[in-house]
């Protein structure tokens, strides 16, 4: 059994509760399901990732508010978006061209 002390109770919250911690971004990623173009609202100076359904990153950005996943072949990605404070959001997007 593994046992953790956790010190920092901002930590201590985001681990038992990261649902809400990530909901307090008010990220918005639209259209899903897309064609290509995706618009993110909301998500400040923060970097994003899309990854693959075998959890390959297949891009890494900082802050852009359109992507474009039109080169890609159809499927389910990932989008992760990390804020400067660390805040984790994440999304499954389906692409259907």
């Amino acid at each position: 059994m593994l046992n953790l002390e956790v010190k920092d109770p901002d930590l201590m919250l985001r681990m038992a509760n990261p649902v809400q911690k990530a909901n307090q971004l008010n990220t918005s990623i639209y259209p899903n399901p897309t064609t290509g173009i995706i618009q993110l609202t909301n998500i400040g100076d923060a970097l994003i990732d899309v990854s693959d359904v075998s959890g390959r990153n297949i891009l890494h950005l900082r802050y852009k508010q359109t992507l474009n996943l039109e080169h890609f072949e159809n499927g389910i990605y990932y989008i992760t978006i990390t804020s400067s404070s660390g805040v984790i959001t994440r999304s499954k997007i389906l692409l259907n061209k």
